[in-house]
């Protein structure tokens, strides 16, 4: 994976290539004051999905192991923080930032698996719920929190507030799932 810092003019300004375990579909990323927050999931390229000509190559993945690295924000490769996490696919975070611990929490859509049975995505396989998933640097463990079991998608807090703690935010009702 290629890493790559644009400065507030647009301008290139750095970038560093990540070691990888396999081909993710890394569809988003986070930031908050110290880290890049990484979503390593076991959505992965498929060559056999590749090979038989399918329009989207890339499926669920039993094999590979999920998880979130933290980048230091002037960090190299090799001082990723890397955390396990149970299997899921987020496509959309709402939100992240560091608590008064040091923690790292995470706001975010999570479906239970993506692109396994249904290829076309996103809603086939499961529906998204809203999490929070606080990470700590320290013990390299994430603890996931249900926030809102109701099926939604596309997070948004105030842009103000991005990176920062927040208490309000908003998401879209997945259409068909029983919600209004």
């Amino acid at each position: 994976m290629r890493y790559v810092v644009v400065d507030a003019s647009g301008e290139w300004a750095d970038e560093m290539d990540i070691p990888m375990n396999g081909m993710s579909m890394i569809h988003d990323m986070s930031l908050t004051k110290n880290y890049v927050v990484i979503f390593d999931l076991p959505v992965t390229l498929s060559f056999m999905a590749l090979g038989t000509g399918a329009s989207f190559p890339f499926r669920w993945d039993n094999d590979h192991e999920p998880r979130v690295g933290l980048l230091p924000r002037n960090g190299e490769a090799k001082d990723i923080i890397w955390c396990p996490i149970k299997p899921n696919y987020a496509y959309h975070p709402m939100n992240a930032y560091e608590d008064n611990a040091g923690n790292v929490v995470i706001d975010i859509c999570r479906y239970e698996r993506m692109f396994d049975q249904d290829t076309l995505g996103p809603f086939g396989d499961s529906l998204p719920r809203f999490d929070r998933w606080t990470i700590s640097p320290s013990t390299r463990s994430i603890n996931e929190t249900i926030v809102d079991e109701r099926p939604q998608e596309f997070p948004r807090c105030h842009p103000q507030l991005n990176g920062k703690p927040y208490r309000y935010g908003y998401t879209v009702a997945v259409a068909g799932s029983g919600t209004n």
